[in-house]
């Protein structure tokens, strides 16, 4: 399978790589190729930004699958303006991912994101400068993008999770997982409120996702 990881060289890119790479034919992307040169993974490797639309077209060409993992870390990396450039980033991927016959994307959302059932209320970007706010306004807009291209033709999957909640090792593993299940339209996976080593498929926890969820995304 050929799967390209954008988003390479951050720490959940790496720990996926290190422990997963010689499972998968990777593409690997990233602005910063210090961390991953070095692995024997990296033979396909590319350097850019995806907010450049033809960086991203040609960037998804050839790719089986995308692991989409929206960079940066850190309280200066979910202020509003690099909350913007992220949300422009994620949609690049989908949109060209789309055009490309990607069959399946897999992505991080964040795991204050609100039930599925209370999309249609997701708040905007700039709900909130603190960044609670601006995490769960990515998580909430990120999950209704799946949504979105799940009825598309992409196998969307969104994924609940945190480096800094969750061991790397889950959360790689989860992953993994997700790129190894059989077809499916749409997953969105949280961490089991019993065993935050494990997650739920919410879709199949509640299996109605509104409709009205997908608008949000639509409009950007």
């Amino acid at each position: 399978m050929k799967v390209l990881v954008t988003g390479a060289a951050s720490i959940l890119g790496s720990e996926f790589v290190q422990r997963y790479g010689d499972q998968y034919d990777l593409r690997l992307s990233d602005t910063n190729p210090s961390d991953v040169l070095s692995y024997s993974h990296a033979q396909d490797w590319w350097q850019g930004e995806l907010a450049d639309v033809s960086f991203v077209q040609a960037l998804v060409q050839g790719a089986d699958a995308i692991v989409h993992l929206p960079s940066g870390h850190g309280a200066d990396a979910w202020t509003e303006a690099p909350l913007q450039e992220r949300m422009l980033m994620t949609n690049n991927v989908f949109q060209a991912a789309r055009e490309a016959f990607v069959k399946r994307v897999v992505t991080v959302a964040c795991t204050q994101s609100p039930p599925v059932a209370k999309l249609e209320m997701m708040p905007p970007p700039n709900i909130s400068r603190e960044l609670p706010g601006l995490k769960r306004a990515f998580g909430s807009w990120t999950e209704a993008l799946c949504s979105v291209y799940s009825g598309k033709g992409i196998q969307c999957a969104a994924i609940r999770m945190e480096p800094e909640a969750h061991s790397l090792a889950s959360c790689a593993e989860i992953i993994h997982n997700t790129l190894q299940a059989e077809d499916f339209k749409l997953r969105i996976l949280q961490p089991d409120p019993y065993n935050t080593e494990a997650f739920v498929d919410v879709i199949r926890l509640e299996p109605d996702l509104p409709q009205e969820a997908a608008g949000h995304a639509r409009g950007f």
